[in-house]
């Protein structure tokens, strides 16, 4: 489904931000707020693809962490058949406040 959002009224913060908000003093209801611009057909397409973002973002970051910790664990082999004692180059570096 493809949603436009060109001549859409929506609500905008200070900094000109979309901003749906909540007003927990009242008796608002923030969906009513959002149905005013999207459609209930919209508003699920959205919701999906935004849960579909966060679990890509998600699994993105797993994979990258795990690539750069195999990248480390490779670096740590190579410096330790070398015969540097990465724990105590390690451990000096920790002391001197470098990373």
């Amino acid at each position: 489904m493809e949603i436009k959002l060109k001549g859409r009224e929506m609500p905008r913060d200070a900094a000109g931000s979309v901003r749906f908000t909540v007003n927990a003093d009242s008796q608002y209801d923030p969906l009513n707020n959002v149905l005013r611009v999207f459609s209930p057909e919209e508003v699920v397409e959205l919701v999906n693809r935004a849960i579909y973002q966060l679990e890509y973002q998600r699994d993105a970051h797993r994979k990258r962490g795990a690539a750069a910790r195999a990248l480390v664990k490779e670096a740590e082999a190579a410096l330790a058949k070398a015969g540097v004692d990465v724990d105590a180059e390690r451990t000096k570096r920790e002391l001197k406040g470098e990373k």
